[in-house]
C-alpha cells in the first residue's frame, strides 16, 4: 500500500518507526512521547492525528501490527512533505506580520 493512502495518523506514525521525521515533526513526536494526559489533552487540540496517531500506537493491541501488514513489505517510508508546507506557511505569516507593521 503506497504512504499516501495511509490515514494521517498512520502516516505520521510509519514515518516516525521508520526515522524519516526531522526538524519539528520530530520534535512533535519526541514532545507527545514525554506528555501527560494533561498536556496530551492539550496537544491533541492542535495535532489531533499525531496525538491520535500516538495514542494508538502506544495503547491499542495488535495496531502497528496491523499497520505493518497494511504497508505490506514497505521497507522505506517517503520523505516528510510536511516541512517544505510548514516552513513556507511560517514565512507567509511572518511576511504578513512585517507588512502589517509596515502599514501601522
Amino acid at each position: 500500500m503506497p504512504l499516501k493512502d495511509l490515514n494521517p495518523a498512520e502516516r505520521f506514525i510509519w514515518r516516525w518507526r521508520r526515522g524519516k521525521m526531522s526538524g519539528f515533526r520530530q520534535a512533535l513526536i519526541d514532545v507527545i512521547k514525554k506528555a501527560d494526559i494533561h498536556n496530551l489533552e492539550k496537544l491533541r487540540k492542535g495535532f489531533p492525528d499525531e496525538v491520535e496517531g500516538y495514542v494508538s500506537y502506544r495503547w491499542t493491541k495488535g495496531w502497528w501490527d496491523d499497520l505493518e501488514a497494511k504497508m505490506d513489505g514497505e521497507k522505506e517510508a517517503e520523505p516528510d512533505d510536511h516541512e517544505p508546507d510548514g516552513l513556507d506557511l511560517h514565512k507567509r505569516q511572518v511576511e504578513a506580520e512585517r507588512q502589517e507593521e509596515a502599514k501601522a
